[in-house]
């Protein structure tokens, strides 16, 4: 491999990793603001307490789900559908030593809200790198494409759609799982927008992500 290709890449593989380890510490305040599973984390919550698997299975199951759902709506898969789940529970390990126990109802919903901004900063940062978004965001990008609609509203459609999921198969949900449905979207947009749009020898389909997020 020549030097410069070498560079990019290991440029790009630093970008997802500190974008996984950003979104990890923005789910893990979420977790430890005890207000409510985020919409996917009820689904993975539910099929954990109806089956016995592990956290770290039920994501991966999770993740797999929405990458072949991404797929059958036309979606062009990179590695990150099948790579990131497996990414995130190593880095939500490593982190999870350094996110706080809360008390008090104030500073439990400002984690949160940190916490959601965070996470979605670093699922923008793992996209700038070039190796295709996660399984939802894929998702999401499926589902905006054929609605005809934002990818925001496209993320809320299905953060509401796994919270229902998550509620009825006896996931934990609470005010917070409401919040976070109809934020996350707004929220990939906005950082969409206001982070640097070029990357380290970005794969085409990433940066025609990028636009249509950036667009809409």
């Amino acid at each position: 491999m020549q030097a410069a290709p070498r560079r990019a890449l290991v440029a790009r593989v630093a970008t997802v990793l500190v974008g996984s380890v950003v979104s990890s510490y923005g789910y893990l305040l979420t977790v430890r603001a005890e207000v409510g599973n985020g919409p996917m984390f009820a689904v993975q919550d539910a099929l954990h307490l109806r089956t016995g698997m592990s956290l770290a299975i039920t994501a991966i199951v999770v993740g797999l789900a929405l990458a072949a759902l991404a797929r059958a709506l036309g979606v062009r898969l990179g590695i990150g559908p099948l790579g990131i789940p497996l990414l995130t529970g190593l880095t939500v390990a490593l982190v999870e030593p350094f996110a706080p126990q809360l008390d008090g109802a104030v500073l439990r919903w400002a984690a949160f809200a940190v916490g959601t901004t965070v996470m979605m900063l670093g699922a923008v940062v793992m996209l700038r790198a070039g190796f295709g978004g996660s399984a939802l965001e894929s998702a999401m990008f499926g589902v905006a494409r054929i609605t005809r609609t934002s990818p925001a509203t496209a993320r809320i459609g299905l953060e509401v759609a796994m919270a229902l999921t998550g509620l009825v198969f006896g996931g934990r949900v609470g005010p917070g799982t409401a919040a976070m449905a109809v934020s996350v979207g707004p929220l990939f947009a906005f950082w969409s927008r206001h982070l640097p749009t070029r990357t380290p020898a970005a794969a085409p389909n990433d940066a025609s992500t990028l636009h249509f997020v950036t667009q809409n």
